[in-house]
């Protein structure tokens, strides 16, 4: 890369970035993404592609701080909740990556996906029936949730509620009667 004979800004070294993880350089890329977020540390969505690009290297530890970072700063950022929660996931920390999900289901009730994520991670924690509830309550808020009704059914299913797993499945056919 060119070296620039000014401070260019942050921008410049997030292009950079980009340049060097579309060449597969992902040591390099994390370089140049740190000096964008030191010429703008305001930056929410730098730090997340900073903490992306770590994940990417399966760096969670510099991932993970990163975020609490962030979410010091903006604890209501939900695309970082949904990342640290995510993160949690990954590294097995079952306890807290539900209450990050469930942190922010509470500051966007509107998305399916969280649901279907802190559904998946109660599943993960050994508490199904925790899952079949709020799967329960994805399908009722969102009655053409294909998503919703499948996981309803498979977690029914493994909790014997073959009554309820029936119905469910059912319900997946009715909405998508092509599904195989």
């Amino acid at each position: 890369p060119v070296k620039p004979k000014t401070d260019v800004g942050p921008y410049y070294f997030y292009t950079q970035s980009n340049l060097m993880k579309k060449r597969g350089d992902i040591p390099k890329a994390i370089e140049f993404l740190r000096q964008a977020v030191t010429r703008d540390e305001g930056s929410v969505f730098l730090k997340n592609e900073l903490a992306r690009l770590y994940i990417q290297h399966n760096d969670y530890s510099q991932a993970l701080r990163v975020m609490q970072e962030i979410l010091s700063k903006n604890p209501e950022d939900v695309q970082s909740v949904l990342m640290m929660a995510s993160i949690y996931s990954t590294l097995n920390r079952h306890a807290e990556a539900i209450a990050a999900f469930e942190k922010a289901l509470a500051l966007d009730p509107e998305s399916q996906r969280t649901y279907l994520l802190l559904g998946s991670e109660y599943v993960k924690d050994k508490v199904p029936e925790k899952a079949l509830a709020l799967y329960r309550k994805l399908t009722k808020k969102f009655p053409d949730s294909f998503p919703g009704f499948f996981q309803m059914g498979a977690v029914a299913a493994y909790l014997k509620d073959y009554p309820l797993a029936e119905k469910a499945f059912l319900k997946c056919l009715e909405i998508k009667p092509g599904y195989e």
